[in-house]
């Protein structure tokens, strides 16, 4: 329908009251016209009246003067008995009450209908010093008026469609020109509503509303355009974390069935079952690391705000991690912790933290190399003379699964979820972990809280 338009019914809303304000002034314009123009015909016949009463008596009446045909406007003067006097022929008074009032000294307007005409008269006395001597009366043909009044009543009747015509017009128009930005809008969230991947900024001109409206859409489209991307490669991130955990267990579990069957084999010596049951046992205990770590990923992904952090020495943490890594008669193992240095972390995030550090760089540091743990004001680091990693790894090493040397995965026995856990677990306490590594050289971890 045409009035679901804003625009069709700004229009409509401007005609209705226009039209019922220019109503209200035609009435009041009219109603304060004929008042005033009754005022002024009262005034003057009052007037014209006063000022002949005052004046001499009239000529002697001409009985032989036919009647004239109706009322006429010149001054017609009575006795105290209502008997006319002047040049005009009359029988009475036009007005007798008006006359009998006037006797007792008032001056009187009234109206009154005379052969289809409206006849305003003014009826005063006639005053010398023996009192009232009779009474003078002045007629006035209202015609004149009523006709002044219809032809104004006209034009207004002809100007209020002319002014509803045109104020409509210019309505439409400072409608279409104000709502043209919201229509721009209106179009834009359409299409960004039938492709939310679409990318649209609307152009913000000036400062007012519609401008502050424009750049708020702007805003709110770019958060959703970001909400959508992070959903987006949030769920890439879930589908390839899921992936790549099927992927990790197929071969263990397959290796678990293998050895199975040959420990179960009638043929199969008891070395030979031994073997099988030992081969089950380290593959078990792989996937068991390798639930573990998953376990902790999901509690980490599902974990809402940040850990609870306090100040704490970092000696003691550093060497329970160095224990649990097994490294504390490692002879390329060196710890440079002062005893005063303390960080703001929670103690068991910051514990296993330093333990996956320590346990990647005990895989790829060789027999003759060293590995370093050290810390200062805000920061600890775990530098190893390892391999290295080279450069283009090393955006990705904090990903999970990600191996920057698939081929030593096994051997080294890791399963590419270390890193990401450490990533993620100073990340929860506020902090940030950088790496810098050089092929044949060796990698820093440094972490800053």
């Amino acid at each position: 329908m045409i009035f679901r338009s804003l625009t069709a019914r700004l229009v409509l809303w401007n005609g209705v009251f226009l039209l019922v304000a220019m109503g209200l002034f035609v009435f009041i314009l009219i109603g304060e016209s004929r008042s005033g123009l009754r005022e002024m015909v009262d005034r003057d016949l009052l007037e014209r009246a006063r000022i002949t009463a005052r004046g001499p008596d009239p000529p002697p009446m001409r009985p032989d003067r036919p009647r004239p045909p109706g009322p006429r406007n010149a001054p017609m003067f009575f006795d105290r008995e209502g008997n006319p006097l002047g040049p005009e022929w009359r029988s009475g008074p036009m007005a007798p009450d008006l006359f009998r009032r006037s006797l007792e000294g008032e001056e009187v307007l009234a109206t009154l209908r005379r052969d289809g005409s409206d006849l305003r008269i003014a009826s005063v006395p006639r005053m010398r010093e023996e009192g009232v001597i009779g009474v003078v009366q002045v007629v006035t043909n209202l015609d004149s008026f009523r006709l002044a009044e219809q032809a104004q009543s006209r034009a207004v009747l002809f100007a209020i469609p002319l002014a509803i015509a045109v104020s409509a017009g210019l309505a439409w128009l400072v409608s279409r020109l104000v709502l043209a930005p919201i229509s721009r809008l209106t179009a834009a969230a359409e299409r960004i509503a039938a492709d939310p991947s679409r990318v649209e900024v609307i152009p913000v001109e000036g400062d007012d509303e519609i401008a502050r409206l424009a750049g708020a859409f702007n805003s709110m489209t770019s958060g959703f355009q970001r909400a959508n991307a992070e959903l987006d490669a949030s769920l890439q991130r879930q589908r390839r974390f899921t992936s790549d955990a099927a992927h990790e267990l197929r071969t263990p579990l397959a290796a678990l069935l293998l050895s199975a069957e040959n420990g179960l084999h009638p043929d199969a010596t008891p070395e030979e079952k031994r073997a099988a049951l030992q081969t089950v046992v380290r593959v078990g205990t792989g996937m068991n690391r390798l639930t573990a770590l998953l376990l902790t990923l999901a509690r980490l992904d599902r974990a809402e705000g940040a850990l609870e952090v306090q100040a704490q020495p970092v000696g003691p943490i550093v060497s329970e991690a160095v224990e649990e890594a097994g490294l504390s008669n490692d002879p390329r193992l060196r710890v440079a912790i002062p005893e005063d240095v303390a960080l703001r972390v929670s103690g068991d995030a910051l514990r296993q933290v330093i333990r996956n550090l320590l346990e990647n760089a005990a895989a790829y540091t060789p027999a003759d190399g060293q590995i370093e743990v050290w810390a200062e004001t805000g920061s600890i680091s775990v530098r190893d003379t390892g391999s290295g990693i080279p450069a283009e790894h090393l955006p990705h090493i904090f990903d999970r699964f990600y191996r920057a040397d698939p081929a030593r995965k096994r051997t080294a026995g890791g399963f590419g979820l270390g890193l990401s856990i450490v990533r993620e677990l100073v990340s929860a306490q506020g902090g940030t972990i950088d790496v810098s590594s050089k092929v044949g050289e060796g990698t820093t971890f440094n972490v800053r809280f």
